[in-house]
């Protein structure tokens, strides 16, 4: 990644390794200044990942302190907290599973709480009903 470049968490290949609706399985790439780090993803699929977006859109205004969300198996985590300026912060964390041995990356993105944050969001949920 360049110098000065922004963090950027990609999540691609999404598919019902079960076929029966329940779970949602994607692989997710994180990467930073100096960092690059992937792993897979298993999200519960109708009200995970989006309604925690949802959430945070629908508080565009502020909320105090940390709100937070984390994949089944714990591979991926988002803590948002709002700045009171008009700003999310969004720090993801990637994991190889949940042992005390096993490593994790994470990065801070920062968006604006008002159409970025819901533009994001709406990206989101058109990614994960694919």
């Amino acid at each position: 990644m360049p110098p000065g470049a922004h963090p950027q968490l990609v999540l691609a290949d999404p598919s019902d390794p079960n076929q029966d609706g329940y779970v949602l399985s994607f692989r997710a790439e994180l990467t930073a200044q100096g960092l690059s780090a992937t792993t897979y993803v298993v999200v519960s699929q109708g009200r995970d990942l989006d309604a925690f977006f949802d959430h945070l859109v629908s508080n565009w205004r502020g909320w105090q302190g940390e709100q937070r969300w984390e994949s089944l198996e714990h591979d991926l985590s988002i803590a948002a907290t709002h700045d009171g300026a008009g700003h999310v912060h969004l720090c993801a964390t990637l994991r190889e599973g949940y042992r005390p041995d096993s490593w994790a990356a994470s990065a801070t993105f920062i968006v604006q709480a008002g159409e970025e944050l819901r533009a994001l969001a709406s990206k989101i949920a058109r990614f994960l009903a694919a």
